[in-house]
């Protein structure tokens, strides 16, 4: 019981430091959607905040692109601020799992790891089904729109290429992981009950 006192005490201080950097990068994120809004609407200069709108990163490759071929600074920037949004609510999403999983581990602390578990296992399910269609649809919708501002498959056509396509992944790993927690909130949910009925019986 010592061990697992030890243990859960271990866990959520360093759950807490990632609840800490989730938030600072929420803020980052709003900060710099602020600043890219302020350019895009009082017509500022797009390099006041940042450089290489010339560049552009496609997993493994980093090209840099003619001039001829670019979109506007202003186009790039638009961009990279849906990316922002979406990356601040994505932040915040992990800050919620994360307070969640740190519920699960606070009756741990006091050797009690049956108190109302159940509860924050199904809340946990819930977020993390959350997180899996946000970001699933944050990287779709972010792929969509460098193909369309790029022109990403006319970049790689040449006589040696015959032909590009984009292809959108929707992964589905979090439905199981869902699942898995749901399944777990069960268990602890039966725990809790006999925990309580061992406890009426002494």
């Amino acid at each position: 019981m010592d061990k697992m006192k030890s243990t859960a005490r271990k866990l959520d201080v360093f759950f807490h430091i990632l609840q800490v950097c989730s938030i600072v990068a929420a803020v980052a994120s709003g900060v710099f959607l602020v600043l890219a809004a302020a350019v895009l609407v009082f017509g500022l200069d797009p390099n006041l905040i940042g450089t290489g709108y010339h560049e552009l990163d496609v997993g493994f490759l980093k090209l840099t692109l003619n001039e001829s071929v670019c979109p506007s600074e202003k186009q790039v920037l638009s961009i990279a601020s849906v990316g922002l949004g979406l990356g601040c609510i994505l932040a915040l999403c992990i800050y919620r799992i994360l307070a969640c999983i740190r519920k699960i581990l606070a009756p741990m602390k006091d050797g009690l790891p049956f108190s109302n578990t159940f509860i924050h296992l199904r809340r946990l399910a819930v977020y993390t089904l959350v997180l899996g269609v946000v970001s699933n649809v944050s990287n779709i919708v972010e792929l969509f729109l460098v193909d369309k501002t790029y022109h990403l498959t006319d970049l790689f056509l040449n006589e040696k290429i015959l032909s590009a396509a984009v292809q959108y992944e929707f992964n589905l790993g979090f439905i199981a992981v869902s699942a898995v927690l749901f399944l777990l909130s069960y268990i602890f949910h039966y725990g809790q009950e006999l925990q309580t009925l061992s406890d009426e019986t002494l």
